[in-house]
């Protein structure tokens, strides 16, 4: 399913934005809606691997209406899609959902919060053997970070009588809290562990689950109360002190290094992690030296510990003190790459207060990067 939204996303946007349409709105709204009617079926097809394609069409028949409503103007699809929402068949909704998540997806409108309880409800009453369907409420649901999403995803799976769709719901659960469940096909009874072990760690702790105004999942109970806007002094401090290593670090977790993270997080996560998320790192270490998984409850406080520090404000300080007072070519080039991957945009802020050399060297850093065609 994803790989499919993924590809139509990339097509669409080829496609002009919009073009006036003849008669009245109302006429328009009952034809696109007619068209989303006409749509659902034929994604449903599409999941069953049956592909609709018709006498003189370059598209399949499916990616042709979708074509099609793509370039009428967002006001009337949006006033279609509300209609679809609140009266429309479960066919009709499967189209007005393909195109509400096509119109978010690439900022042609915003998400609108009064679908968030339809959506719930929907899914609370769909019988999962409609994929193209649920696909679409989930695909929905995803733009709602939310207490509510997540116990929605769970209830899904607990009702869910195919194995394939609980797992498929578990994992959703499980993505929308920002833990990442490590499973192995070819080891079914693994798999099955894995699956088992996060369903029930969720029932455990549900009624701790939180999400902040950023829709950042957090588990209740003993965690810092506000995220850390700003590196504070102590925080510089441990950066300029190991700033070669805080880059290296930063580049082990970017690139997946996990020896060199074992072996970077006790000489300098705490000035790229802060003290929670390094303690945190060193108890993942430990698990992973043991050969085992990390657990439920770990994975919990990591997802739960997302945000509160500001480690790439950390990282960009580290690569600006990199290239103002480093020689060594590697973490030069390094440094040079984690600030580009991050962005120049931070920079100015993040130095500010920072020596005059360090500040130069920012300076110097942002040129080349727009000048190389950075953003």
């Amino acid at each position: 399913m994803r790989q499919t939204k993924v590809f139509l996303i990339l097509m669409l946007t080829f496609f002009a934005a919009s073009r006036a349409l003849p008669g009245t709105d109302e006429e328009a709204v009952a034809a696109i809606r007619a068209q989303f009617a006409e749509l659902g079926p034929l994604l449903e097809k599409r999941h069953a691997g049956q592909l609709v394609k018709l006498p003189g069409q370059r598209r399949e028949a499916d990616n042709e209406i979708q074509y099609q409503l793509w370039q009428k103007p967002t006001e009337l699809l949006l006033n279609a899609i509300d209609k679809a929402m609140y009266t429309g068949t479960a066919e009709e909704q499967t189209g007005a959902l393909d195109t509400y998540c096509l119109l978010t997806g690439l900022k042609r409108a915003q998400r609108n919060w009064a679908y968030h309880p339809i959506l719930l409800d929907l899914l609370s009453r769909d019988d999962l053997r409609s994929p193209a369907y649920t696909a679409r409420l989930v695909t929905a649901l995803q733009l709602y970070e939310t207490k509510e999403t997540a116990l929605a995803f769970m209830a899904a799976a607990d009702r869910a009588t195919d194995n394939k769709v609980r797992n498929n719901f578990i994992h959703l659960t499980a993505d929308s809290l920002g833990f990442y469940l490590q499973t192995d096909s070819s080891k079914p009874l693994q798999e099955e562990k894995v699956h088992s072990d996060f369903h029930d760690w969720f029932h455990r702790n549900k009624d701790r689950i939180r999400f902040d105004k950023k829709g950042r999942f957090r588990l209740a109970g003993g965690e810092a109360p506000d995220d850390k806007a700003e590196l504070d002094r102590e925080d510089r401090a441990r950066i300029r002190q190991n700033a070669g290593c805080v880059v290296r670090l930063m580049g082990s977790f970017m690139n997946g290094l996990e020896k060199e993270t074992r072996e970077l997080s006790g000489k300098c996560g705490e000035a790229l992690l802060g003290s929670e998320g390094a303690a945190l790192t060193a108890k993942v270490v430990a698990t992973a030296e043991a050969g085992t998984p990390p657990s439920m409850d770990l994975q919990a406080a990591i997802a739960s510990s997302q945000g509160k520090y500001p480690l790439f404000d950390a990282a960009l300080l580290a690569s600006v003190y990199v290239v103002a007072y480093e020689k060594d070519p590697e973490v030069l080039k390094l440094a040079r790459n984690t600030a580009s991957a991050l962005g120049p945009v931070e920079i100015d802020r993040v130095v500010r207060g920072e020596p005059r050399e360090v500040r130069k060297a920012a300076k110097e850093l942002i040129k080349d990067m727009l000048g190389s065609g950075g953003e």
